[in-house]
This record gives C-alpha cells, sequence and structure tokens, in this order.
C-alpha cells in the first residue's frame, strides 16, 4: 500500500531537460512514454511525501537549427501535461546551453528568503552528447560544482554508453549518471531505474535530504517483480492523462 497523501511542506524546483534531435527519432515514441511515465513517477512520490515541486521543461535540439525552446517555466508539477507528439527533427544537440538554461530558470523562481530548505533538481536525457552550445564545458562545470556545494542541488544525467566518464569530468556524482541503450528495450528500462530513483529522491525530501550524489544508487536491492507494478501503474495514469489531453 503507498503512502497517504501529505500536505506539501518541501519546496522543490524541478528542470527536465529532453533531447528532440533527429537521432532520436527511432525513439519518438518511447521517448514521449518515457517522460510521460516518469512525470507521473514524480507527481504521485510528491503527493505522497509532501513535496511541492515547480517545474521548468527544456526542448533540447528543435528544428533544422537545433536550437532549444521552453515547453513548460515554473509550472506546478501537478499541471505538468504528458507528451503527445514528441518531435525530433532537429539538427544539433545543445546540450550544454539547455542544461545552463533549465539552471537559469530554476534558479530565477525559486523563493530563497521563504524557502531556506529548497531543494533543486535538473534531470537530463540524451542520446549523444553536445555538439552545439554557447556555453562551454568547463563553464558549465564550473557552474555545477558552485551549485552542488550547497547541498540543496541535484544533477542527473541518461547518457550512452561510454559517456560517463564525460559527465565525471564535469563534476557530475558518477552515482547520478545513468548509461543507457539507444534501443527501445534500453530506454524502457532506464526508465525503470529512473522511476525508482525519482521515489527514493522524494522520500529523502521528506526526511529534509535536500541533494543525492547516489541518485542511481542501491538499484540492486530492489525487486523486479516491484518495479514492473510500479511501472505499470505509472504507464496506465500517463496513458490515462494522455488520453484526457488529446480528446480535449
Amino acid at each position: 500500500m503507498g503512502k497517504a497523501k501529505v500536505t506539501p511542506k518541501y519546496q522543490q524546483y524541478l528542470g527536465i531537460v529532453r533531447d528532440h534531435s533527429g537521432s532520436m527519432s527511432h525513439l519518438a515514441h518511447a521517448a514521449a512514454k518515457d517522460y510521460n511515465t516518469i512525470i507521473e513517477a514524480l507527481k504521485g512520490a510528491a503527493e505522497s511525501n509532501g513535496v511541492n515541486s515547480n517545474v521548468c521543461v527544456v526542448r533540447c535540439g528543435v528544428g533544422h537549427s537545433g536550437t532549444f525552446n521552453f515547453e513548460n517555466l515554473n509550472t506546478p508539477l501537478k499541471e505538468i501535461q504528458p507528451v503527445v507528439n514528441y518531435q525530433t527533427d532537429g539538427g544539433w544537440t545543445p546540450l550544454f546551453d539547455s542544461v545552463n538554461s533549465a539552471i537559469d530558470q530554476v534558479s530565477m523562481n525559486a523563493d530563497s528568503d521563504s524557502m531556506p530548505d529548497a531543494s533543486f533538481l535538473v534531470m537530463a536525457i540524451t542520446d549523444g552528447v553536445d555538439n552545439k552550445s554557447a556555453m562551454t564545458a568547463s563553464g558549465l562545470a564550473n557552474r555545477i560544482q558552485s551549485l552542488q556545494t550547497t547541498d540543496k542541488w541535484t544533477f542527473v544525467f541518461r547518457v550512452p554508453m561510454g559517456f560517463k566518464r564525460r559527465l565525471v569530468n564535469l563534476g557530475i556524482p558518477e552515482g547520478n549518471i545513468l548509461e543507457w541503450v539507444q534501443t527501445v528495450q534500453g530506454l524502457e528500462e532506464s526508465s525503470v531505474k529512473t522511476v525508482v530513483a525519482v521515489r527514493t529522491y522524494m522520500d529523502e525530501q521528506s526526511r529534509g535530504i535536500t541533494s543525492t550524489r547516489s541518485f542511481y544508487a542501491n538499484l540492486d536491492d530492489v525487486k523486479p517483480a516491484e518495479v514492473r507494478k510500479e511501472m505499470t501503474k505509472a504507464a496506465a495514469k500517463a496513458a490515462k492523462a494522455k488520453k484526457s489531453v488529446t480528446v480535449g
């Protein structure tokens, strides 16, 4: 039995960066499912743990010029709608610029005076590496490392196999990086692990822990049957929400 709903006591600011470059085209349907499932998992975990979350969603690598744009800005998590069509026509992947902009937005909307215990989570998924950004790797690394020293910021990345070391060099904790295989099955497996990690992260938020360096740690202890059950529930909620948006 899941936790009962509790009154929000903790404030969180969440930035999500999604890869919409052309190389994701064969995974468009799976990517939409992945996003919708994780959003539902975030909603459920936030609600049951008394976490109030505001969300910024950045679409990375959109259009021939491969720019980035915002799908949501400081939107309450409970109001985030599922993705119906996952656009994958980007010519480039401005990952560093997208992550940097997500940081800008969640920082801008944070009320640090009235919510001194607020936490910040930036999640990014990509099937490649940055290949078009004004922000340099060293510039982003300096910013991320500075924010992590506050013990309020957590950066989480899902990247292709073999790319973890590049992010570790930027200062991202190894436990916050998940490598995934660029197939439908690989993406679904990373979704499962992210759903489990989200639940643990939100539970820690309810205990006053405002950051983590081990977002994807200890997943070996999770029972597969339990994961499948939770994934099925989250996917069903996402499908229901998606249907209501399509009909409406």
